[in-house]
């Protein structure tokens, strides 16, 4: 279950933020989370609750945003989507995968003491 260790990841680069923000604490964070990213968004919320339980997201909200997978032809930059098959339409070679493949930490809101 690699969610706890993306969740981790995210948490570490929340810990980052806020060395530069004396007293702050987290209000609210966007993740935008790739449908072809590998993560289970159930899971990644359960992650999300055990860490903030103990840390400077503890009263945070977690606010998940599905990127959706989009596909580009190397060949001739033709593009589809998850819905579109996987092979290029005028090349009939395989679509590489150009978004949704990934999770960002979109927006991390602060509120200060």
């Amino acid at each position: 279950m690699h969610e706890y260790s993306v969740v981790g990841s995210l948490m570490a680069r929340v810990d980052q933020v806020l060395e530069a923000h004396n007293d702050a604490t987290v209000r609210r964070l966007e993740v935008r989370v790739g449908e072809f990213s590998g993560v289970n968004l159930v899971l990644f919320r359960a992650a999300f609750e055990t860490f903030k339980a103990a840390g400077v997201c503890a009263d945070a909200e977690l606010v998940t945003i599905v990127e959706p997978a989009r596909f580009c032809c190397a060949s001739c930059a033709g593009k589809a989507g998850v819905a579109d098959s996987r092979w290029c339409q005028q090349c009939d070679l395989p679509m590489q995968l150009l978004s949704g493949g990934d999770v960002y930490l979109d927006r991390l809101e602060l509120a200060t003491r």
